[in-house]
């Protein structure tokens, strides 16, 4: 909630890049693409973002971004 302003209960099940727009910029997709193949952590502007891969049952399911 302190760096976009919305409620976690609101911000569920929303489009990412509807909860933070500026994630939607040029590059974001492709580096989560890298992101899924690769299994490496990306960090997006500052050490407090990080993009890394979320594994489940048989592999990389997704990525996860933690703010």
């Amino acid at each position: 909630m302190r760096a976009t302003g919305i409620a976690p209960d609101a911000a569920c099940g929303r489009p990412l890049t509807e909860v933070w727009p500026e994630l939607g910029g040029p590059g974001i997709p492709e580096r989560v693409r890298r992101v899924v193949a690769t299994g490496a952590v990306d960090v997006l502007d500052s050490p407090q973002v990080r993009m890394g891969p979320l594994r489940g049952d048989g592999g990389i399911i997704g990525a996860v971004l933690t703010l």
